[in-house]
């Protein structure tokens, strides 16, 4: 018997883009403030539009392919599933649906008894400049949900370690 997964609230939504500076020009032109850009570890950077509310979408960019297809190689799903997107879909558009969490590891063991286990939990950190100009550093620990039917529709959970 399978237990349904408890609701997640809405955290964000990862918008592939193939020019990061295009798409904080578009969002700022639409009204919108633009965080100061976030590296990953892992290749990729982004440039959040957070509202009120706590939720955000994020441009997501390659800024470094071959620490991408090296972190996708070594079992990096984030990395992987933003390549096979690019690669089955182009450089812009809406790959991920992202939930928040306060215990990413729960929703792991969740989705692999409920059979959508995408891959293993990805922690890292990055740092983060606020609008004030502060900077932190900030932990995240991601569970990933997928249907091997539906390749390219990815669902995460996003457990925020230390956030400011």
């Amino acid at each position: 018997m399978t237990t349904p997964l408890n609701p997640r609230p809405l955290d964000h939504v990862v918008l592939p883009t193939a020019d990061l500076g295009v798409a904080r020009d578009r969002h700022q032109r639409l009204g919108f403030n633009v965080a100061a850009v976030g590296v990953h570890p892992f290749g990729t950077e982004n440039a959040c539009v957070y509202f009120e509310d706590g939720t955000f979408l994020e441009p997501l960019a390659i800024s470094r392919r071959e620490a991408v297809e090296a972190a996708s190689r070594a079992g990096n799903v984030f990395a992987a599933r933003d390549l096979a997107y690019r690669f089955r879909r182009g450089e812009e558009g809406f790959s991920a649906v992202v939930f928040g969490t306060d215990d990413a590891a729960r929703d792991d063991r969740r989705f692999r008894n409920a059979g959508f286990d995408a891959g293993k939990i990805l922690d890292f950190d990055r740092d983060f400049v606020g609008p004030d100009g502060s900077a932190a550093r900030m932990e995240f620990r991601l569970a990933f949900a997928a249907d091997l039917r539906s390749p390219d529709v990815f669902f995460f959970t996003c457990q925020r370690i230390n956030a400011p």
